[in-house]
């Protein structure tokens, strides 16, 4: 929850000057309450200007930039009215409100910091023991979510290995095979040019006919055969479907 107050006395530079800054705070605080926070914003900056040593001011600037969801910009001008305010109260409260501007960045380490420092001002203030404890667990959750991401990713990368293993083992496997044939076929060239090389038996011209003669005879008992099959084929007797 953030916390608000609006500066109405403001230290005195000039009578002129603290006039004319006291109106502008005034008119910044009901453009905030209206909830313009850019006119707000406009508002505080004009009067910052008439007066830059009001940490207050400052203070209020950073109200409205929350209020746009410029966190980081907000967290710049609490930080900035702190370094102007040293009182202990409005010290504490721009210690809670930077705190939540860091919660919104999901900064959780240094908003945790941010609150613990108000509570050691305030330490009955129950809204920055609330907004601490939250901090605290979305840190947890965080660092888990963080851990779990490295775990996956380890497993990942341990998966990549055990695949890229695998994947040498079939390729080593496959170079094997691919020697292996490689030498089957040259131990296949090797006979065949060895059987080449060996002489074949000389048969008579009386015992090359007969072979010719039986081969013939069975080359035309197959034709016959062929033919048989397909004269079969073509006589048989197909049935209408209608």
């Amino acid at each position: 929850m953030m916390k608000y107050y609006f500066i109405i006395t403001l230290l005195f530079v000039s009578l002129s000057s603290f006039g004319q800054v006291r109106k502008l705070v005034r008119k910044g605080n009901k453009e905030f309450d209206k909830g313009n926070f850019k006119q707000a914003e406009l508002n505080f900056r004009q009067a910052q200007a008439a007066d830059t040593a009001s940490g207050d001011v400052t203070y209020n600037i950073g109200n409205a930039l929350y209020m746009q969801k410029k966190y980081q910009e907000s967290m710049n001008a609490y930080q900035h009215s702190i370094s102007q305010n040293k009182e202990p109260g409005r010290l504490a409260i721009n210690l809670h409100n930077a705190g939540n501007a860091l919660f919104k960045m999901q900064n959780y380490k240094e908003s945790i910091e941010a609150y613990k420092k108000a509570l050691r001002i305030n330490p009955t203030d129950s809204e920055t023991r609330y907004n601490l404890a939250l901090a605290q667990q979305k840190l947890k959750d965080q660092q888990k979510k963080d851990n779990n991401k490295n775990k996956n990713q380890d497993k990942n990368k341990d998966k990549n290995k055990d695949k890229n293993k695998d994947q040498n083992k079939k390729n080593d496997k496959k170079d094997q095979n691919k020697d292996k044939d490689n030498k089957d076929n040259k131990n296949n060239k090797d006979q065949n040019k060895q059987q080449q090389k060996q002489p074949q038996p000389k048969i008579s011209k009386e015992d090359a006919q007969r072979m010719l003669d039986a081969l013939q005879t069975s080359e035309n008992g197959a034709q016959e055969r062929v033919k048989a099959q397909r004269v079969k084929a073509r006589t048989r007797k197909i049935d209408k479907n209608w």
